[in-house]
């Protein structure tokens, strides 16, 4: 596990990288590229990137970099902007707390 840029115990391959409020998970750590293998074999490890949308790169054993996906920086950056709406992150304050109130979408609109 990964917590403000320090490697920590965590559950077998599921780590997370601490951003201030934000947490990004990281699957299959156990797929880490070592700086000299990524560039070795830089498709390679594109296609690693592209398959598990995250991939820990390390140097000298301690990882260094993350290498992202399209994919997945294109949800992290969504993400952020939405955080940007405080009207939003206000409603979901309120639902977390229990106060707000669904009512049903008629079918017919």
């Amino acid at each position: 596990m990964i917590r403000q840029g320090k490697i920590t115990g965590g559950r077998r391959g599921l780590g997370n990288l601490t951003l201030g409020i934000w947490e990004l998970y990281i699957l299959n750590m156990k797929n880490i590229v070592s700086a000299t293998q990524g560039q070795a074999g830089f498709s390679n490890l594109l296609k690693q990137t592209r398959v598990h949308g995250v991939v820990p790169v390390s140097k000298n054993g301690r990882v260094e970099a993350f290498m992202v996906s399209r994919e997945k920086m294109a949800s992290i950056l969504e993400t952020l902007e939405l955080q940007k709406n405080s009207g939003l992150m206000e409603l979901v304050k309120q639902d977390r707390a229990g106060r707000v109130i669904y009512t049903e979408v008629p079918s017919e609109i």
